[in-house]
């Protein structure tokens, strides 16, 4: 997959948002930015996992609070080949954006 974006959507409340995988032999430098929409705070997790699914032992971000109206940018992580970021909000109202800069590994 090129660098740019490579994941942009509302997410599904309670329920693990694949972003998408790292390609075979690539590694990359990847930067979420949020917003919660809604008119209620938002607490948001981060996995990184080589599943489409969040586990507990893969949590990189517990509770990020997104403030009711609010956004901005949450965290930046590495992933290497077959790992993705997973994204978990407790509100309907979150949209994510997921950009990443990718090199051989």
């Amino acid at each position: 997959m090129p660098s740019g974006v490579v994941f942009h959507n509302l997410l599904t409340v309670d329920t693990d948002n694949d972003t998408g995988a790292t390609t075979t032999g690539k590694v990359r430098t990847c930067t979420i930015d949020a917003c919660n929409d809604g008119a209620s705070d938002a607490i948001i997790k981060v996995y990184i996992s080589t599943s489409a699914s969040g586990a507990r032992v893969k949590l990189v971000e517990p509770n990020y609070l997104m403030p009711a109206n609010g956004g901005g940018y949450i965290r930046t992580f590495i992933t290497g080949p077959g790992e993705r970021i997973i994204i978990r909000p407790n509100t309907a109202d979150v949209i994510a954006r997921v950009s990443c800069f990718e090199e051989d590994q």
